[in-house]
């Protein structure tokens, strides 16, 4: 039964391989975008997996998928989201990363917090299922945050001017510490555990959480940066750490100290792409 649901598997990366493969090249000389174009192919397939069907091939096809859509959230967003960021914010402009901070930081926490103000605005207003406020508002706070891949991926597509690049990059990178200060605020609110919360209790948090994870990406990438240097031209050791450390510092971050994961990796790659650069081998 394991082998079979290992199989399972297999087929499943294989055919959605295959059809981004096939789509990639539909939409070659279109102007849709190639994310956009995979959600609704994504969506057309779990729509149709409601259908009985009697060929054998597709019977299996059909297994795969619907086990591919009981795997854990959680354990697909770790696997990718500790790579990607990291590739992410180490092919930054870091010149362009500190001229533009400041803007880039008014866009990540005031402006996260006005759209999840408008949003929850809307959900109140337009959305028939008559949430409350603190409902309203942690929903606004999940739909606000920009997704760091998906922002990549489209911002490596259809954006050519660096400046604008890295500053919506970097905001998509860097919003993740308000996102998460934020739900927590209105999870509590929503579910009555904390009725009273200051401005200064959401500014505390806001600011151990950001800190926090700043902290564990930069004494991460000091250690290691130590460790590379007393090496001579040895890539496989580099590439291994370079491999290795954003999911250390995610988890350390996100599990032990219960800071933001993705603050620590870009920390770790902006070191990395910056002072550190010069410690790795030419190779």
């Amino acid at each position: 039964m394991h082998m079979q649901m290992t199989l399972q598997l297999l087929v499943f990366f294989v055919v959605a391989i295959i059809l981004g493969i096939l789509l990639r090249r539909l939409l070659k000389n279109t102007a849709i975008p190639y994310s956009v174009a995979l959600l609704v192919l994504g969506m057309l397939i779990g729509s149709v997996l409601d259908y009985e069907v009697h060929s054998p091939f597709l019977h299996e096809l059909k297994s795969s998928f619907l086990l591919a859509s009981q795997l854990d959230a959680n354990l697909i967003m770790f696997i990718f989201l500790p790579a990607l960021v990291f590739e992410s914010a180490f092919s930054l402009e870091v010149h362009l990363f500190k001229r533009m901070f400041s803007q880039i930081a008014l866009l990540a926490i005031p402006g996260m917090v006005l759209c999840t103000g408008i949003t929850a605005l809307l959900s109140l207003s337009v959305l028939p299922w008559h949430w409350s406020v603190g409902t309203a508002l942690m929903f606004g706070a999940i739909v606000s945050a920009t997704d760091p891949v998906a922002v990549v991926s489209l911002l490596k597509e259809m954006c050519s001017r660096a400046r604008l690049q890295t500053l919506i990059e970097g905001e998509s990178l860097l919003n993740d510490g308000t996102a998460i200060v934020l739900f927590t605020l209105f999870l509590g609110l929503a579910t009555q555990a904390q009725a009273e919360l200051s401005f200064m209790h959401v500014i505390g948090e806001f600011t151990r959480v950001v800190s926090i994870g700043v902290l564990i990406g930069a004494v991460v990438a000091a250690i290691s940066l130590m460790f590379i240097g007393s090496l001579f031209n040895d890539s496989l050791i580099e590439i291994a750490l370079t491999l290795v450390l954003p999911y250390l510092v995610f988890y350390l971050s996100e599990h032990v100290f219960h800071a933001s994961g993705v603050v620590s990796v870009v920390t770790l790659a902006l070191i990395y792409a910056g002072p550190g650069r010069t410690r790795f081998s030419p190779k």
